[in-house]
C-alpha cells in the first residue's frame, strides 16, 4: 500500500486553483486504486478554510498554520515537508507543476534521495511502480516516465477539466503546529516584490482566457479583448509574438517560454498556433479559435473555430454575450 500526499500551494492566504484541481485529480486516482492512502497538506496561513471545504473528498487535509511561512521560503518549507513525509510515511508526493512546485519538488526529492518525475500528465500505479505521461520539445514528443523506487516526488501539469461530483461530506481538516522544528536557519523574507503590481488575477489561475496574437495588429487591438474579458469575467493573455512587439507585458505571455495555463475556456484571437504556444495552452478544457487564415494550425488544436477578421468578430461576439446576459 502506498501513501499519496498532495502539497497544496497557497498565495496570500488563498489556495491556488492548480492545487485544488490537483487534489481533485488525486481523489480520482484513489477511486481507481483502492489500496492508495490519500491526504493533503497546506503550509502557511489561510484566509478561511472554505476553499478546502469545497473539495469533494472524504480525505484528510492537514493545515500547518505557521505565520512565518506565509511566503514560500525553501529551507522552511522543505524542513516542514521532510518532517511531515517522515511522520506520515508518504511514498508518493504530488505538486502542481508551478514555479513553486518545480522548486520545492526538486529540493524535496534530493533530500529524500528519491525519484523526481516532472511535467507529469496522466499518472498510473502499476504493480507497485509509477508511470506518468509527459511531453518534450514543446509537446512534439510524447513519452512515459517510470519510477520503480520506493518513493517518488512528482509535479503534475494542469488539470483544467478536473471536476468531481460532491460527496457526502467535505474533507477532514486538521490543524497542526510546528513542534521541535528549528526555524533560525530558514531563509529570511525581507519583502515581497511584484513586477507589475495590479489587481488583475494571475493568468495561470484564470478560468477564462481571451488571448491575442500578432493578428491583433497592435496594442490597440487588445483593447477589444480587454472589453470582452471584462464581460465574461476572464483574463487577457498573449502569444510570444505579441509580447515581442511590446503590445502586452511578459506576464501575459502563454507558451513554452511564457506561462502554462489550464482555463476552462480559452479563446485564441489572431493566433496562428505555433507549437511553442500550443504547449502553454494545451491543458484548456475548451478552445475556441478566431483567425482569418482557414489553414492556421490553431484550428487543429481547437474545439470550435471561426474563420474571419477578429476586428469584426470579437465586437459582435461581445455584443451578443451582453445581450444574452443583460449587460449594458
Amino acid at each position: 500500500m502506498h501513501s499519496l500526499l498532495v502539497v497544496l500551494e497557497q498565495q496570500n492566504g488563498i489556495l491556488r486553483r492548480s492545487s485544488c484541481d490537483l487534489f481533485r485529480y488525486a481523489t480520482s486516482l484513489k477511486r481507481q486504486n483502492q489500496d492508495l492512502m490519500l491526504q493533503g497538506v497546506v503550509i502557511g496561513p489561510l484566509a478561511g478554510d472554505e476553499p478546502i471545504k469545497a473539495f469533494s473528498s472524504d480525505e484528510r487535509i492537514v493545515h500547518i498554520d505557521e505565520p512565518q511561512l506565509s511566503l514560500y521560503q525553501p529551507d522552511g518549507y522543505i524542513a516542514v515537508l521532510d518532517s511531515f513525509v517522515a511522520e506520515t510515511g508518504a511514498t508518493r508526493v504530488l505538486f502542481a507543476d508551478s514555479a513553486f512546485g518545480a522548486d520545492c519538488a526538486a529540493r524535496l526529492a534530493a533530500l529524500l534521495n528519491c525519484d523526481l518525475l516532472t511535467h507529469c500528465g496522466d499518472i498510473r500505479f502499476i504493480d507497485g511502480h509509477v508511470e506518468a505521461d509527459t511531453a518534450w520539445y514543446a509537446g512534439s514528443v510524447s513519452a512515459t516516465m517510470v519510477s520503480e523506487g520506493e518513493c517518488a516526488v512528482m509535479t503534475v501539469i494542469g488539470r483544467g477539466g478536473s471536476r468531481s461530483e460532491r460527496e457526502s461530506k467535505p474533507p477532514e481538516i486538521t490543524k497542526k503546529t510546528l513542534a521541535g522544528l528549528e526555524s533560525s536557519s530558514w531563509n529570511p523574507v525581507v519583502d515581497a516584490f511584484l513586477a507589475a503590481p495590479d489587481e488583475k488575477q494571475d493568468i495561470t489561475e484564470a478560468s477564462i482566457i481571451i488571448a491575442g496574437g500578432r493578428g491583433m495588429g497592435g496594442a490597440e487591438g487588445f483593447e477589444m479583448l480587454e472589453s470582452l474579458a471584462c464581460v465574461v469575467g476572464g483574463r487577457v493573455g498573449a502569444s510570444r509574438s505579441a509580447v515581442d512587439e511590446e503590445w502586452r507585458p511578459h506576464s501575459d505571455q502563454i507558451g513554452q517560454t511564457g506561462k502554462t495555463v489550464v482555463p476552462r475556456l480559452y479563446v485564441a484571437c489572431g493566433i496562428s498556433g505555433a507549437v511553442q504556444h500550443l504547449a502553454g495552452m494545451s491543458g484548456a478544457a475548451t478552445v475556441i479559435a478566431i483567425n482569418s487564415d482557414a489553414d492556421a494550425p490553431i484550428f487543429s488544436a481547437s474545439d470550435y473555430g471561426i474563420v474571419g477578421d477578429v476586428a469584426d468578430i470579437v465586437p459582435r461576439l461581445e455584443a451578443l454575450i451582453r445581450e444574452r446576459i443583460g449587460k449594458k
